[in-house]
């Protein structure tokens, strides 16, 4: 199955008065603890998640990923 032909199922964004330096430390602690525990690599294989595991580099970058989720770069207004 092509992910194209998949339905538009959720999608969340959240603005926030701060520079990029002092938010993203802090997202990407509270987003590995939260997505990376036991079972969540099992779950998104079974849903047939692109990235079922964790990858890359550490603090996140561009290209890393986590159970479910992959870290792509901010295109534009709306985050794509």
């Amino acid at each position: 199955m092509q992910i194209d032909s998949l339905p538009h199922l959720d999608e969340h964004a959240t603005l926030i008065a701060a520079e990029t330096d002092q938010v993203w430390p802090h997202l990407t602690d509270v987003v590995e603890r939260t997505f990376s525990r036991p079972g969540t690599g099992g779950y998104a294989r079974l849903v047939g998640a692109a990235d079922p595991v964790t990858s890359g580099p550490r603090p996140l970058v561009e290209g890393s990923t986590f159970p479910g989720f992959h870290v792509f770069p901010w295109t534009g207004e709306n985050g794509r």
